[in-house]
């Protein structure tokens, strides 16, 4: 997903597009895999930087 296509969607809800069940699970694995929670990540400017590994299957 690029910074575009999520800027208007919760965490929550990116969290239920990729599959979780819950934001507390998303949040505790994408921390694990970015150093950083998603919050924080997004209001870097994150997102559009990491797409690709985002869809290489890193939430399953």
């Amino acid at each position: 997903m690029r910074a575009a296509e999520t800027a208007h969607l919760s965490i929550t809800q990116i969290a239920y597009r990729w599959g979780f069940g819950d934001s507390s699970s998303f949040s505790k694995i994408f921390k694990r895999e970015f150093a950083s929670s998603p919050k924080d990540y997004r209001a870097a400017g994150g997102f559009s930087s990491q797409a690709r590994r985002a869809s290489s299957g890193w939430a399953t």
